[in-house]
């Protein structure tokens, strides 16, 4: 090719990249920030709608119960998420051009080296010359756009090391309710599982069903129970929590008789040291979920909270009714979020009940009062 039709395909080149470099990188920021600010006007307004129900609930609730309840450290939660997230978000715009002007310039004296290194004395050739351009804008908004996620990320990221949320979607992803049904099991129906387990026709069927039941764990995490996690002398067993990048796990207390149901059934005590790494329960998901419903059948109990994410969710609403605190329902079940915990504190049954029978008794008719036909 020519040298005449090679000189407008370099400017053209330039000119694509220039104008890039010039329009549209420079815009990130105010466009990622845009976003954010949208997030956090969403947050406000359900704030606003959320803030109106949780003092009506404070209200209906009294002054007796101070600030430790579970419905109020998640309306407290909430609040500090709407009030925190602005300065976090310009913080994190703040330290993302920081960021970006310290590796742009490292970039920059790399790159001319780079570029030199594979050209040669001869120079970039027309499509060397294109794909150097292309390369350049792409790494450079790349650059730039990663330290800039942190006005996004970093209000995320504060609020839930304190244990809260800070986005404007609520991200819970349990849903205790569907067209089917409720999915969780109450607490008369939890009861009578309990007891039907208990005279399971196996003995490992028990102790599955049992376990399950008092640790509210998720069936795949049951399923990788091994002996070595049943610690007898501290009440408790050790599970590997699931859905959490790294690995993480947790303690879990059991009742005593669970406990020594497991040490019976499985011999904990004389179990071999090679068989201790092996699984309690040895069984597929599939088979284990068969097992769960087979007892839930032998309980009368059918319906779409008939399954193991119906014990799940029975475990967090009975933690809830008994007073349990949020933050330790949700370490128990490996909540990363403790808003996806909160979720618990709006089944039917357990503080809407509470609060609706007030109501109810303010506007029953009082005993001594008899009605009459006209």
């Amino acid at each position: 090719m020519s040298a005449c039709c090679r000189s407008p395909l370099r400017v053209c080149a330039l000119l694509i990249g220039g104008a890039i470099l010039a329009y549209l990188v420079p815009a990130l920021p105010f466009i990622r920030f845009l976003f954010g600010l949208l997030v956090w006007i969403l947050a406000v307004v359900e704030a606003f709608i959320a803030m109106t129900v949780w003092l009506a609930a404070q209200t209906a609730r009294g002054q007796g119960d101070g600030l430790t309840t579970n419905s109020t450290v998640g309306g407290l939660v909430t609040l500090a998420g709407v009030v925190l997230r602005p300065p976090l978000m310009i913080f994190g715009l703040i330290v993302g051009y920081l960021v970006f002007s310290v590796v742009i310039e490292l970039f920059n004296s790399i790159w001319l080296t780079q570029m030199q290194g594979s050209t040669g004395e001869i120079g970039p050739g027309l499509i060397q010359y294109a794909v150097f351009v292309a390369l350049y804008v792409m790494i450079a908004y790349g650059l730039l756009n990663a330290p800039l996620k942190l006005i996004e990320m970093l209000p995320d990221a504060v609020m839930n090391w304190i244990g809260g949320r800070a986005s404007g979607v609520t991200e819970n992803t349990i849903s205790l309710v569907n067209r089917q049904g409720r999915k969780y099991l109450t607490r008369e129906e939890r009861e009578r599982f309990l007891q039907v387990a208990a005279r399971a026709p196996k003995p490992e069927h028990q102790t599955f069903a049992l376990t399950l039941a008092h640790s509210g764990a998720r069936i795949s995490e049951a399923l990788a129970l091994r002996p070595a996690d049943i610690d007898l002398d501290a009440s408790a067993i050790r599970i590997s929590s699931l859905k959490r990048r790294a690995e993480h796990w947790r303690e879990v207390p059991l009742p005593p008789e669970t406990l020594r149901a497991l040490e019976l059934v499985h011999g904990l005590r004389s179990i071999p040291a090679r068989r201790a790494r092996e699984p309690l329960w040895p069984w597929s998901r599939a088979t284990g979920h068969r097992r769960i419903v087979a007892v839930m059948d032998r309980a009368g109990i059918s319906g779409p909270q008939a399954c193991p994410k119906g014990l799940r969710h029975a475990f967090g609403i009975a933690a809830v009714e008994a007073g349990v605190p949020l933050p330790t329902i949700a370490a128990v079940l490996g909540h990363t979020d403790i808003t996806t915990t909160a979720i618990y504190t709006t089944a039917v049954g357990i503080e809407a009940r509470t609060f609706l029978s007030r109501m109810w008794n303010l506007n029953s008719v009082p005993q001594h009062v008899t009605t009459s036909n006209p």
